[in-house]
């Protein structure tokens, strides 16, 4: 697929996801997520590591998505 829709309420499951080359689009619901999980979903959203999808975001429209990769950052940090 071109884009990648997830569930919010699984941190490791969306951190998985935002490894992939692919848009990441987060259902964000208060009703299913704890505010741990929404403050997750908003960092992630604010360095567009993914993008939300809500009742209002029918459309998908992809921008220039962010490949989160924690492994080389943190490598970088040791050596």
């Amino acid at each position: 697929s071109k884009n990648i829709i997830i569930s919010g309420d699984s941190v490791s499951m969306i951190s998985d996801c935002c490894q992939l080359a692919k848009p990441i689009f987060i259902f964000s619901n208060q009703k299913i997520c704890s505010p741990k999980h929404l403050k997750f979903h908003q960092e992630l959203f604010q360095k567009k590591h993914a993008y939300s999808l809500d009742d209002s975001t029918l459309k998908l429209q992809s921008e220039d998505c962010q490949i989160l990769d924690e492994a080389k950052r943190i490598s970088q940090q040791i050596f």
